[in-house]
């Protein structure tokens, strides 16, 4: 996910963060392990926002992610 921050955002309702911003969560299996992983946690990227798994059992940290770009702001530039 490039090198700017990405924020995980703590103390809100998952589901309703999708229907505010329109994501839908997924599965996706572990790149190391092959577990699968959901999008489960609230995250900032710039003006993204969007859901990515937990880190896995195994300990792998890159985990499946996807963002989504607000309306107001119309297609990725």
């Amino acid at each position: 996910m490039g090198d700017r921050p990405k924020l995980i955002v703590h103390g809100v309702d998952p589901k309703r963060w999708c229907e505010v911003h329109g994501f839908t969560p997924f599965t996706a299996p572990c790149q190391e392990c092959g577990l699968p992983l959901t999008t489960s946690l609230p995250m900032v990227w710039g003006k993204l926002r969007g859901m990515r798994a937990p880190v896995c059992v195994c300990g792998n940290t890159r985990t499946p992610y996807g963002v989504v770009l607000p309306e107001e702001l119309g297609d990725l530039p």
